[in-house]
């Protein structure tokens, strides 16, 4: 053995250093992911012979030469140590390569854009080696379910591609005998095939011979009652040369020497197929994108209030994780890119593309038809919902927003950090993570950021008027008038000095790691405003609120005309009580939203947001009052609304 060292990134694929093989792949190019080490192997070798299942995927999406063989004369497949191993390299052959060139032409890794609501944008590269004439390049995996008009394979330069075509291909593949049926079918023109049957005699009786047919193959669509009547039924020429058949069920066990417990098939599959010249002498690429359903993340946040030396100063941890949900298929993306923002979803959303469609020309218009006639109303259900991620491996952008506090409990619409380099909207940002592996079915959780900050205790109230009619507002003392006690919440509030938005999500908060105090939902809050989280609920804080309308409404009512509509002027005034029961000072933070024109405030709101509500000439304004108290102390707000109805 030569004593020469080996290259750090094949002791990582020995050792099974799946993080520094993760960080080493994207810089390393084919040549040296097939370098032949001093020892003779190379390091998808090294990684399949001491079984590192997820680093030989790894290697294999990379498209490795796989016939390179070692000073022992094996090549990598013939290193495996287990059949899981070997089933790695059966799939890689028929896998997202083209079977017309695989050892030019590869699928690279996936790019892939996710939002929460399980939409996502995948891209996938594909290399087209040069060609003197027009040549086909066969891939397997397809798009899944791609949403219509989404669909795009885009070239370099130097290819021109004629035409692109999907067909069904039947492709080998062998699997584990898992019934009795299938190792039959497996079993077939088998000599010396031992079979033990019951009911033909009153024990059970074994019978030797060749399978020569079965009916094993009948329609998987028949239903439950024809199978009944028309039994499964297994040929067998005995050894005495007579021959038997009989029922399947009958079937209790198989054996013999050579038995064959694994099964080859044939099943169809959908394949595309590129059609293209690349009459230069270096490799082109094709770049195929698409819009499907299936992949998402999910943040969630932890706060931890812990005690600090400063009796002054309070401080929390705030962590932030990430699970990301996979349904659709094998990912190996070198890049996976989180999406904040709320892009317009078209009708056509839930529309197979045209080229994947399995439905006839007629029906798929038909189908087109329908959303043209659906209405527009449906896509405000698809709406993304605003949130944003970042890996340990966080891209952090560069560009400063600008926005008015978040109001009540809906989320902002503006949205968070954006990448000004790739990002071509002003209203949609991108968090990256790098060199995702996520298989079909499988889920991973990443830690985010963690980040220290100060905070304050503050109490919170919320009234949304716009939500209640005048019966909401019933009598509380007898006198007939409006009053309504608001509950309040003890809470905590910081500001995100993190390098990163915050987004709508869960959030649990306990102290000093071990007591739990509350979970609720952290707002979406931008770099450097401040988040609101309530805690419990707190009885010695209280607020009363309530409305009178003016007694010349009630007697003379007074009227406007706007563009040819009358319409009735109400005026109502407004007051909120806020009591301090406690024995030491305390900040209320009072949030109300009202329609009307706002006017008379004897205090005047830390914020006024004003915009458009359900009708033009009532707008609807978010306003904020921090209410300062000392001990046993009340103070008292006002303000006049007027309402056009």
């Amino acid at each position: 053995m030569s004593k020469q060292p080996t290259s750090e990134f094949y002791r990582a694929c020995r050792d099974g250093d799946t993080d520094t093989v993760e960080k080493m792949l994207p810089i390393l190019t084919k040549e040296d992911i097939e370098r032949v080490e001093p020892n003779g192997s190379t390091a998808l070798h090294a990684a399949t012979h001491y079984g590192h299942k997820k680093i030989v995927k790894l290697l294999l999406a990379r498209s490795p030469d796989t016939s390179i063989r070692n000073t022992y004369g094996n090549t990598a497949e013939d290193e495996a140590s287990g059949s899981e191993i070997r089933t790695l390299f059966k799939q890689s052959s028929s896998h997202a390569s083209t079977i017309y060139n695989k050892d030019e032409s590869c699928t690279q890794g996936s790019k892939v854009f996710v939002f929460k609501n399980g939409y996502c944008l995948i891209v996938k590269r594909i290399e087209l080696p040069p060609n003197r004439a027009e040549t086909s390049l066969e891939i397997n995996d397809l798009p899944t379910n791609p949403v219509h008009g989404t669909f795009s394979i885009q070239t370099s330069a130097n290819v021109t591609v004629s035409s692109i075509r999907i067909k069904n291909t039947h492709r080998e593949m062998i699997k584990t005998c898992m019934n009795t049926e299938e190792l039959i079918k497996a079993n077939w023109n088998q000599e010396n095939i031992e079979i033990l049957v019951e009911g033909l005699q009153s024990s059970p009786l074994w019978i030797k011979g060749k399978i020569q047919s079965s009916s094993v193959d009948q329609n998987e669509n028949d239903c439950e009652d024809k199978e009944k009547e028309t039994p499964i039924m297994v040929v067998i020429k005995k050894t005495d040369n007579r021959t038997i058949a009989i029922p399947l069920k009958s079937i209790i066990s198989i054996q013999g020497e050579n038995l064959e417990t694994t099964l080859t098939q044939e099943p169809a599959k959908k394949s595309l197929r590129i059609f293209y010249k690349n009459g230069s002498d270096s490799n082109g690429w094709a770049v195929m994108r698409y819009l499907t359903f299936g992949i998402a993340w999910v943040p969630s946040y932890d706060i931890i209030l812990m005690k600090s030396k400063k009796s002054n100063t309070k401080m929390l941890r705030l962590s932030m994780k990430c699970v990301l949900m996979n349904d659709i298929e094998d990912l190996q993306a070198a890049s996976l890119v989180c999406i904040v923002g709320h892009p317009n979803l078209s009708k056509y959303i839930n529309v197979t593309d045209a080229v994947f469609s399995d439905k006839s020309a007629k029906d798929f218009l038909k189908e087109m038809a329908q959303c043209e006639h659906s209405s527009s109303s449906r896509s405000s259900s698809l709406w993304l919902p605003t949130q944003n991620c970042a890996g340990t491996r966080f891209y952090q952008s560069t560009n400063d927003s600008k926005s008015d506090d978040t109001s009540f409990d809906e989320e902002n619409k503006d949205v968070e950090d954006k990448d000004n380099e790739s990002n071509g909207s002003d209203d949609l940002y991108l968090y990256e993570f790098h060199n995702i592996l996520l298989d079909r079915k499988e889920k991973i959780l990443l830690s985010v950021f963690n980040i220290e900050t100060p905070y304050k205790d503050l109490y919170q109230c919320k009234i949304d008027q716009t939500q209640r009619s005048p019966n909401d507002f019933k009598s509380v003392d007898g006198s007939g008038e409006s009053m309504v006690d608001v509950e309040v919440w003890h809470a905590i509030e910081f500001d995100n000095k993190s390098k990163h938005t915050l987004t709508t999500a869960p959030v649990m908060v306990t102290q000093d790691d071990q007591q739990f105090i509350c979970q609720d939902s952290l707002p979406f809050t931008m770099k450097n405003q401040s988040a609101l989280i309530a805690l419990t609920k707190a009885p010695s804080i209280r607020v009363k609120y309530e409305e009178k309308g003016s007694d010349s409404q009630l007697t003379n009512p007074s009227t406007v005309v706007i563009v040819k509509k009358k319409y009735v002027k109400e005026e109502w005034n407004g007051s909120l009580t806020v009591i301090n029961t406690k024995n030491e000072p305390v900040i209320v933070v009072i949030r109300l939203r009202v329609c009307g024109q706002m006017s008379k405030y004897s205090l005047a709101p830390k914020f006024d947001n004003v915009r458009d509500g359900q009708f033009a000439r009532n707008k609807i304004h978010d306003i904020r009052w921090d209410v300062s108290l000392e001990p046993q102390q009340q103070q008292i707000i006002s303000y006049c609304r007027n309402v056009l109805k």
